[in-house]
């Protein structure tokens, strides 16, 4: 593979649950370095598409490439022992344990890998919370920790679904510098979000679904002078 080859490739992507189609056909790439923001009314199959991408949801058609080989049939403990980890819009941590803990179980999981739990929890900003118990924390707290966890397992491809959301203006800005930082070494990022000033600090390209397609792909300027894009938003 050489570098300048997509780390995912997404082709065709279809996941139906009954007669709702929630994703019907989803394709795009993203490279190493990159940031590419998934963005979209509700319901249009921005989260179902980090699902798939990660093994919670199986897909029902299309191909998920990663490092140029097939993943849709690997279950997600192996994408994760692969290097694609996540965020989840609803925290999910062992609520009996200590934050540090959590770090320590999702480094465990990917082997170690001379990962330093306690300069993860600096970094991200929650050192001084080490030793409290996950369920002490509140929400923002509490979504920090999901990124200390998914970082800890060292991916190469990050999915981070709606951190921004509960965050006040100062937090957001160290988030986007955050991600910034983690594209600039060479990370790939797929970002799912509503905010849109912070979309457009963090992302090098922006995907615009709706009920399950590709509506829009390419900047956020562009996406908001489309006709296509605010009627899909504002309803015409």
């Amino acid at each position: 593979m050489s570098p300048e080859a997509p780390i995912l490739e997404v082709e065709g992507l279809k996941k139906h649950f009954g007669g709702l189609k929630a994703l019907d056909g989803v394709s795009f790439s993203i490279h190493p370095g990159e940031i590419l923001g998934l963005a979209g009314p509700n319901g249009s199959g921005k989260t179902t598409c980090i699902n798939a991408i990660s093994g919670v949801f199986r897909v029902d058609g299309g191909q998920i490439r990663y490092l140029g080989q097939p993943i849709q049939h690997l279950p997600a403990y192996r994408r994760v022992r692969h290097g694609i980890n996540r965020t989840f819009q609803v925290p999910r941590p062992f609520l009996g344990l200590t934050v540090l803990e959590n770090v320590m179980v999702a480094a465990t999981y990917r082997g170690g890998r001379n990962v330093n739990p306690r300069h993860i929890l600096e970094d991200i900003g929650l050192a001084e919370h080490a030793d409290r118990p996950a369920r002490s924390l509140n929400s923002s707290q509490q979504k920090m920790l999901g990124l200390a966890r998914a970082l800890a397992t060292h991916p190469r491809l990050l999915l981070v679904d709606e951190i921004g959301a509960g965050l006040n203006p100062v937090e957001l800005s160290s988030m986007a510098e955050r991600l910034r930082s983690y594209a600039e070494q060479g990370m790939a990022l797929l970002v799912v979000e509503h905010l849109m000033d912070f979309l457009d600090r963090v992302t090098d390209r922006l995907l615009v679904m709706d009920a399950g397609n590709t509506l829009f792909s390419g900047k956020l300027q562009q996406a908001t002078e489309d006709s296509r894009v605010i009627e899909a938003f504002l309803g015409g």
